[in-house]
């Protein structure tokens, strides 16, 4: 069955995790098949805590730049990227201190 709902009409939950400039919007919730579908804005400089995914997260890229402390060889993600994590992926997002604001959508 498809399945369809208008972004715009959803609400942010802010400082989301009680993390100060993270706002969190719950596109998708699949408990039983342990899928989430997640909209976030992230403010310049913000950094998440180390943690850990027990399931794969795609992640794409609308606009900002990001990346994680754990791979500095690595390119930041930018509008446009798309990124995979297979389960089990530990890390540290940062969001670069010169973006502006950076928003991704991430499964």
């Amino acid at each position: 069955m498809a399945f369809h709902v208008g972004t715009d009409d959803l609400p942010y939950a802010d400082n989301f995790g009680g993390i100060e400039g993270v706002r969190l919007k719950l596109l998708l919730a699949d408990v039983e098949g342990g899928v989430f579908v997640v909209r976030i804005l992230f403010t310049p400089a913000v950094e998440l805590a180390t943690h850990h995914h027990t399931g794969a997260v795609h992640a794409f890229t609308l606009s900002g730049e990001w990346s994680y402390l754990e791979y500095p060889e690595s390119p930041p993600s930018v509008a446009g990227s798309y990124l995979y994590e297979p389960p089990g992926s530990t890390h540290t997002l940062k969001v670069a201190d010169t973006t502006t604001r950076t928003r991704t959508r991430s499964s």
